[in-house]
């Protein structure tokens, strides 16, 4: 029963929050209308418009605790939101040029990426640096980011699971006209910078494993 209340009031709340968005490359700034109850200008650090319904619904959920008699204020709400951390998650780590990290993996993050970088972000030219599992739907990943860009930078993280740079590089000149592969994610990468512009951007998707290891390369650069 409770489950059921909590989503009926998160499909009120999304009625209301997704005509009241501002957003930048550090996060979004909403309003919700829940249940009698309205939160103006909550402030959350994440990227890409889906994640408010995952705000709304924590929100929803601390509405419901606070009518069991937990001591959950209002300020309590702003605070835990303002202060969400999810590493790998629509990160920006580099600026001029935009590095963006998403670890998208399957056919809907990837859609769902797609969509955000188009909302969100302004570049010139956008690369799009890709290492993939090879026992996922990379096919339609790959269609569903071809949306955004002809440029793929075909990598291989290192895990044993991992597709094949080169083989990934084959499937890719499906849906991008100018790829590139290359056997490491940190070549790829390398790569990248050096062909971006400080007004272009780079997006590293397609696996846990790959945003790994783009993150080891900025926190050791």
């Amino acid at each position: 029963k409770t489950g059921l209340v909590a989503e009926n009031m998160l499909v009120n709340v999304l009625k209301r929050a997704s005509d009241n968005v501002a957003f930048n490359e550090s996060g979004m700034v909403f309003d919700l209308a829940l249940n009698g109850s309205f939160f103006p200008r909550l402030r959350l650090p994440l990227l890409g418009i889906h994640q408010i319904d995952n705000a709304a619904l924590a929100v929803a959920a601390a509405t419901i605790l606070r009518k069991k008699n937990f001591e959950l204020k209002n300020d309590h709400i702003y605070e835990g939101l303002a202060n969400v951390n999810w590493p790998g998650r629509m990160q920006v780590v580099h600026k001029n040029p935009v590095v963006l990290c998403d670890v998208a993996h399957n056919p809907d993050g990837a859609r769902v990426l797609a969509k955000s970088v188009k909302q969100i972000f302004r570049y010139k030219k956008l690369f799009v640096l890709f290492g993939v599992m090879r026992d996922k739907k990379y096919q339609q990943m790959l269609k569903h980011l071809s949306s955004l860009t002809d440029h793929l930078i075909a990598v291989s993280p290192n895990y044993y699971r991992s597709m094949e740079a080169r083989t990934l590089a084959v499937e890719g000149r499906r849906y991008f006209k100018n790829v590139k592969h290359f056997k490491k994610v940190a070549d790829g990468l390398n790569f990248a910078m050096k062909n971006a512009g400080k007004d272009d951007m780079i997006l590293c998707t397609g696996s846990h494993f790959t945003i790994s290891e783009v993150l080891q390369f900025f926190q050791e650069a």
